[in-house]
């Protein structure tokens, strides 16, 4: 993106007059509103955050939330369709609850019950105030229902799905945009599997006239990325998604509590994408579950994995990116800390490849975390300490030796961008409205 494009917005502040990008996830569900930088502060938004609910508060906005959903559903419509597409079987609709835990941070799961005993999993996104524009929601849907029509014929153990459907459609008298599918038990080696099915571009797949293909990347965990790519090499792909954070960071549209850090962290990322390609790489793409944190997967009672869920954010990835260290085997304190490194995990689940004749894989696994760190970047969530903490982990998991005071290898890695000026100004602004906030809390006490 050139300096003279203006920066793809998800929302603009709801503040009357002004006008400024929203912050990417910082849309309030308790007054309506989406929010720039500014007017998200404390001195200016006074709503609670949901850390500061209580109980009682937390489960009535959740039901609220479950509630607007399913009234959105044309259940009898839902219903015909399922039948219709098991042979005319005919089935009930079942409202999951909030004790069911069978609802996810942007997901509603309700099952559908037939009458020969079947169960089929209905997803659709959970109706709430949301900055994430309604084409690129329908976007995942239509990429999740074609990265599970890709995986059928592999041994991957993921759910079989039988169709969709888009809230857009006028065609879909359902209500909503939704996945009708059926979790299938498959035990498999996922990664040996996944390796066998290469293809030539990185970014999610979706469909055209009934065909599969890879187009542009479903955005990532953190919704922060709009859509991008495809890409027919790893250099462009990382480089792409270095810049893209940039222009979000310096527009204020993410990290805004830590931009300066944040900044750094894909500053020196661009720097380094030679790091990011392994020795042996070809220029092949893999496909990658990327919230691989562990609550994806379902074991048996022998505690076998019997299937995959939640293929939502899929994407075809470097092999680096995609056989490497992930959340999977990631010690998630150290994650967030200044201690960088391959886990012990990392290293058993390396042994474990060997052991199969995987050695190539197994190579991606132990050798390094820059993947790893370059997926997971700076969470949203934590504090400017622990981001100071990340970014100083992130430097040493190139190797080198850099300087030791932070701030002035930061000045330096950063100083020649021209987009440095605006973020500097970002990061003095969270710094005087933090001095407030001290101030004015001494003054009350």
């Amino acid at each position: 993106m050139t300096m003279d494009q203006p920066v793809v917005r998800f929302s603009t502040c709801s503040i009357l007059d002004c006008g400024a990008p929203g912050v990417r996830g910082m849309s309030c569900s308790t007054c309506q509103q989406h929010l720039c930088v500014r007017h998200s502060r404390a001195t200016f938004h006074k709503c609670s955050a949901i850390a500061e609910l209580s109980d009682q508060e937390w489960v009535s906005r959740v039901e609220n939330e479950m509630s607007q959903t399913v009234n959105r559903i044309n259940v009898p419509e839902l219903e015909k369709r399922a039948s219709a597409l098991k042979g005319n079987i005919a089935c009930s609709f079942k409202q999951s609850s909030l004790q069911d835990r069978m609802m996810g941070n942007a997901i509603y799961h309700a099952w559908l019950t037939f009458d020969d005993g079947d169960r089929w999993l209905l997803r659709t996104p959970i109706t709430k105030l949301c900055d994430i524009p309604d084409n690129m929601t329908e976007y995942f849907i239509a990429s999740e229902y074609a990265t599970l029509k890709f995986l059928e014929p592999t041994n991957v153990p993921a759910p079989k799905v039988f169709g969709y459907g888009l809230a857009s459609d006028k065609d879909n008298v359902i209500g909503v945009s939704y996945l009708l599918m059926c979790i299938l038990a498959q035990i498999a080696e996922i990664f040996v599997e996944i390796s066998k099915h290469p293809v030539s571009l990185a970014g999610s797949l979706t469909t055209n006239d009934g065909h599969s293909h890879v187009a542009m990347m479903a955005s990532n965990r953190f919704i922060h990325l709009d859509l991008l790519g495809p890409f027919s090499c790893a250099s462009d792909y990382f480089t792409a998604v270095s810049e893209r954070y940039l222009d979000l960071i310096a527009d204020g549209q993410v990290h805004a509590e830590y931009p300066v850090e944040a900044f750094a962290f894909y500053s020196l990322a661009r720097a380094k994408i030679h790091t990011f390609t392994h020795p042996n790489t070809v220029q092949n793409f893999f496909l990658k579950h990327v919230d691989d944190k562990g609550d994806h997967l379902l074991v048996d009672e022998d505690g076998k994995i019997s299937r995959i869920r939640d293929w939502q954010f899929a994407r075809f990835v470097p092999a680096i990116e995609a056989f490497g260290p992930s959340y999977l085997t990631a010690n998630m304190d150290r994650l967030h800390s200044r201690d960088a490194g391959v886990t012990d995990l990392d290293k058993k689940l390396a042994k474990e490849l060997r052991q199969q004749g995987a050695n190539d894989l197994a190579g991606y696994m132990d050798s390094n975390e820059i993947a790893r760190r370059f997926h997971n970047g700076l969470s949203d969530g934590i504090s400017r300490i622990e981001a100071r903490e990340m970014l100083d982990a992130w430097r040493k998991t190139f190797g080198s030796i850099l300087p030791s005071d932070l701030d002035a290898w930061i000045s330096q890695t950063c100083d020649k961008d021209a987009r440095w000026e605006k973020v500097s100004q970002l990061g003095d602004d969270v710094d005087s409205v933090k001095s407030y906030d001290r101030g004015g809390l001494r003054l009350l006490a």
